[in-house]
């Protein structure tokens, strides 16, 4: 990845040896200020998402373990990084930032949470009432979390592993691409008729999932299946 700020200072050293000052200087403020970005707590993840916009997904892990390895390590980062992963089909690389973002998020909130009872034993009520809140709003593993590591497995072919994570998605509600994915687990595993009937509940919840269904290969060993022709509508 290129140093920006060498660049930069670079740029005016070449410029001062000819003599030419201000336009030196403009390009050493600019490195200075690249450098303080480069300080700040979002920098390299922020960098990372816009690498991902534009599909630059290498050079998106190489903003994330830099990342990684100046500022306190985070959930938000090793999830951004295992969906990367599954993108550039290491899947089981994938699977380890996913369980280290779990990790990251227990141990913020355990934190959290014993700090509330140390504030109520020396009677700093108010303070810990602070540490409540963060706990309350350190939000559980959300559906896409689970959805996620749900597909990593299943690109794995551990498809007991990926359907435990497909229902953890859906503790709330029953989401349809959560359950298009999860009626494939069921298929793989050999349980065909439960597989069916998950697959139709997400096309009565999402018609459009009838379409997708009729080209996934996934599902080609169905094609003389009369339930599942009545599903897709085939």
């Amino acid at each position: 990845m290129k140093d920006i700020p060498s660049i930069y200072n670079q740029k005016a050293t070449e410029l001062k040896k000819q003599r030419k000052f201000e336009e030196a200087l403009k390009f050493a403020d600019k490195a200075t200020e690249v450098e303080k970005e480069e300080k700040s707590d979002y920098f390299w993840y922020k960098k990372a998402v816009r690498c991902c916009e534009f599909g630059e997904y290498e050079e998106a892990i190489d903003c994330l373990n830099k990342d990684l390895s100046v500022h306190q390590k985070s959930y938000e980062t090793y999830f951004l990084k295992g969906l990367i992963l599954i993108q550039l089909k290491n899947s089981a690389e994938a699977i380890e930032c996913f369980n280290k973002a779990s990790e990251e998020r227990n141990q913020q909130y355990l934190q959290n949470s014993q700090k509330v009872n140390q504030m109520k034993k020396v009677r700093k009520f108010e303070k810990a009432l602070m540490y409540t809140d963060l706990s309350v709003n350190e939000k559980p593993l959300d559906s896409e979390f689970w959805h996620n590591k749900g597909i990593a497995f299943f690109k794995l072919k551990k498809y007991e592993s990926a359907a435990d994570c497909f229902t953890k998605a859906q503790q709330e509600k029953e989401i349809p691409k959560i359950l298009y994915d999860q009626a494939k687990c069921e298929l793989f595993l050999g349980n065909e008729e439960k597989g069916l009937e998950i697959l139709e509940k997400s096309c009565n919840l999402d018609p459009n999932s009838k379409e997708k269904l009729r080209v996934d290969s996934d599902f080609s060993q169905l094609s003389d299946n009369k339930k599942f022709r009545s599903i897709s509508g085939l």
